[in-house]
């Protein structure tokens, strides 16, 4: 768990110091995905594939975050909740036994 300190949204100021919080990020997304699958031999293929997507995270932490701010770069209140576009490439080789 990451040490950092707390500030008061409403002031600014720190309230606590050297602090361990328990962030959890949720993150929910929904992708297209497209496969091409080329054979070599009747055995042997290659498989290449692309998703691209939309979704969404979310932030909580054992700190109510309506009245503390997070004060790190990583666990900003500023980046979440945030929307995100996932984009995976993915390559396989392999063989067909049957």
């Amino acid at each position: 768990m990451p040490s950092v300190n707390l500030l008061n949204r409403e002031t600014g100021e720190v309230a606590m110091t050297g602090v361990a919080v328990d962030p959890l990020g949720i993150g929910n997304d929904v992708t297209l995905g497209y496969r091409l699958r080329l054979y070599a031999t009747n055995a042997l293929f290659f498989e290449g594939s692309l998703n691209l997507g939309l979704g969404y995270r979310t932030l909580s932490s054992n700190y109510d975050l309506k009245t503390y701010v997070i004060d790190d770069m990583s666990f900003n209140a500023d980046r979440w909740p945030i929307l995100f576009i996932p984009m995976r490439l993915g390559f396989r080789m392999g063989i067909t036994l049957f």
